[in-house]
């Protein structure tokens, strides 16, 4: 088998990151938090209250 069609079998890595966030930190500049947060569909006030911190703490560290 080539390498080629290996890949094409390869069962998805749950160990990458999606296109879709490393566009976010390029395209708009944010951090790997903020572009997983969005990607997502998250506010931060959602991600705050699940990591039990305040929204301005959470935007702080994004």
């Amino acid at each position: 088998m080539k390498p080629a069609e290996t890949a094409k079998r390869s069962p998805p890595r749950d160990d990458l990151v999606p296109n879709e966030v490393v566009g976010l930190m390029v395209k708009e500049s944010l951090t790997p938090a903020g572009a997983w947060r969005r990607h997502l569909g998250l506010s931060q006030q959602e991600v705050a209250e699940r990591i039990g911190i305040t929204q301005p703490a959470y935007a702080q560290q994004e």
